[in-house]
């Protein structure tokens, strides 16, 4: 059996990102949020706003969802399989 290996970057749309991010409610803290994305097996960035510790930052934005995808090419077997997500969440730490 022959195979392949190539790697693709593939951006998950805006749809899919809504559904498959959880979305910050109030009573949801930016630790919460940041850590529901890990357990769903994203690899976090974070970029904040301001100097103040985790606990007082309001998550402002959750973008950028990108999947990272290493295609294995044989006869029996042509799908892509994921190798890493990556979503950015943004913070307001300055309250």
């Amino acid at each position: 059996m022959r195979i392949l290996s190539a790697t693709a970057a593939t951006i998950v749309g805006l749809s899919a990102a809504l559904l498959s991010a959880p979305a910050a409610g109030a009573d949801e803290s930016a630790a919460d949020v940041i850590a529901d994305l890990r357990g769903q097996g994203y690899n976090v960035v974070v970029d904040r706003m301001g100097t103040g510790s985790l606990d007082r930052c309001v998550v402002t934005d959750v973008r950028n969802p990108t999947q990272i995808e290493r295609m294995r090419i044989a006869i029996d077997d042509d799908a892509p399989t994921p190798t890493r997500q990556t979503i950015t969440v943004s913070l307001n730490c300055t309250g």
